[in-house]
């Protein structure tokens, strides 16, 4: 889809930005990115907004939430 190709170089753009100036976005656009990483069903997206989650350098919790979040899906 393109909305999804769009997404894509999106979150690899916010990758490249955080690596380069540091987490600058606020607190609604870090939210954003991640619940994208927790509920998308488009796997490459998913990776993407990982991605640009990881660059951001987000607080330790917000990371573990995830990971339990993550661990428990299925259960």
């Amino acid at each position: 889809r393109a909305g999804d190709h769009l997404k894509l170089a999106r979150f690899k753009a916010l990758a490249r930005s955080a690596k380069v100036w540091g987490n600058q976005p606020d607190a609604n656009t870090t939210d954003a990115v991640l619940k994208v990483v927790e509920t998308s069903a488009n796997l490459p997206v998913r990776a993407a907004a990982a991605e640009a989650q990881g660059a951001l350098n987000l607080p330790a919790e917000r990371a573990k939430n995830l990971i339990i979040n993550q661990s428990q899906v299925g259960k």
